[in-house]
């Protein structure tokens, strides 16, 4: 049996990658790098660490773990579905070198695992996929880009589904990091500042200015990531970045996230307003919020703008969740000077008209509709300037030194016999 699957699952590589090469559709050299969706049946995308859910993706080569695509599509019907990875800079640039220096094993394989929704008002088909496993290991350590595909029905042609980032490390440095109130004094109130070390036992940094490459991140978010900061100094082959590199690792403290549960309707609780129930589905109301720019930091526990699925009701939450239209709403006037949007891991951060709030004038109001599955959601809302893609978050949500905030640091490094940047390590860190 084992061999059998196997032997499939060459054949079905094969056969796919052929097609490529005959219909000349899917040209990986000129897809967005970005996480984004782009068939909207297609829902609750999660890429997850197997010990445990809420780890940033990353593969440790010191270690072998595994992640977990997993993934809906709002269909009853089963597609040819594939997923392929590539690798990237760290500007997130497609490396157009051979996959052969990154990959061990196929680039494109088929995604056997699929289960049907059970007793569903929507029904779905839940997919899953675990790697690295015998069809794909990873040689060379830094940034790639995971893309689904699927096999259109009608014109028989494949077309992108969705793409997801994560990253491989070698995980081989020491790193000494803290999270601070700002240093300046017109900023201590509302942001914060990692002041960060590291060495290694096992390379000697040389031209660090010009062969380091590091990102700062907050709350896992690659849209508003801090990268290509320049270091302190060095001595004694320990890299600092300390006040000095201020201008590049103070972050805005936002705020707490807000938070809806929808694990259960059977009572009104997590911030739902109310309940309404048709025959093929049900429309979830949640309390109108109001902005928090001008209100004191009140400290909850959240999630960090994560999400996961779960229900009240039964032990397999990935076929057994209900989809629910959820209605959000945030009591404002209306806005010139940008566009509102919903945000959150659910929503990808993505500047997206899918994410962009209406605003309603009788109700005096922005509104949002959008179907999710039954779980825990933290979310916010940001302005995003006219002409910008930047995200404001604490336009609605007040800016907090206070915030409990989660880092992630990546470093990066090209030795001079080295083609690639490594990604050396990635380190998290919470104030």
């Amino acid at each position: 049996m084992p061999f059998l699957k196997k032997f499939l699952s060459l054949f079905i590589c094969s056969l796919s990658i052929f097609s490529f090469a005959q219909n000349d559709y899917y040209n990986p050299m000129v897809d967005s790098t970005a996480d984004i969706v782009y068939d909207d049946r297609f829902a609750t995308i999660l890429l997850e660490d197997t010990s445990w859910q809420f780890n940033f993706p990353v593969i440790d080569l010191s270690k072998n773990n595994s992640l977990q695509l997993s993934f809906d599509m709002l269909t009853d019907e089963v597609y040819d579905i594939y997923v392929s990875f590539r690798p990237c800079s760290p500007t997130w640039e497609l490396l157009n070198e051979p996959i052969s220096d990154f990959i061990d094993g196929f680039p494109e394989n088929p995604i056997f695992d699929y289960y049907f929704s059970r007793n569903t008002l929507i029904p779905y088909i839940h997919y899953s996929y675990l790697f690295p496993n015998d069809d794909i290991r990873f040689k060379q350590s830094g940034n790639y880009l995971l893309t689904v595909y699927y096999k259109d029905k009608t014109t028989n042609k494949y077309k992108k589904a969705f793409s997801k980032r994560f990253v491989v490390s070698e995980q081989n440095l020491l790193v000494n990091a803290q999270v601070i109130f700002a240093t300046d004094v017109n900023e201590k109130f509302y942001r914060q500042q990692l002041l960060f070390s590291f060495t290694s036992p096992n390379i000697i940094f040389n031209n660090i200015y010009d062969r380091l490459y590091v990102c700062l991140m907050q709350n896992a978010r690659w849209i508003d990531a801090h990268c290509n900061i320049q270091p302190s100094y060095s001595k004694n082959n320990v890299v600092f970045f300390d006040e000095s590199a201020k201008n590049y690792t103070t972050f805005d403290g936002n705020n707490e996230f807000r938070y809806f549960d929808i694990r259960s309707i059977a009572y009104q609780t997590g911030n739902i307003a109310k309940v309404i129930h048709e025959s093929e589905t049900v429309h979830i109301f949640l309390i109108p919020d109001i902005s928090r720019r001008y209100t004191q930091y009140l400290t909850h526990q959240d999630i960090n703008g994560r999400y996961f699925i779960s229900n009240d009701l039964y032990s397999n939450y990935n076929t057994e969740s209900e989809y629910y239209y959820v209605h959000f709403s945030l009591k404002s006037d209306p806005i010139s000077e940008g566009a509102v949007y919903l945000i959150g891991n659910f929503t990808n951060y993505q500047i997206s008209p899918k994410y962009k709030m209406q605003y309603n004038y009788e109700n005096e109001q922005f509104e949002l509709t959008l179907l999710l599955k039954q779980g825990y959601y933290n979310y916010a809302y940001a302005l995003v300037p006219n002409q910008t893609n930047n995200l404001k978050i604490s336009y609605f949500e007040g800016n907090h030194s206070e915030t409990e905030n989660e880092y992630q640091g990546l470093i990066y490094y090209k030795e001079e016999s080295d083609r690639y940047f490594r990604l050396l390590h990635v380190f998290t860190i919470s104030r």
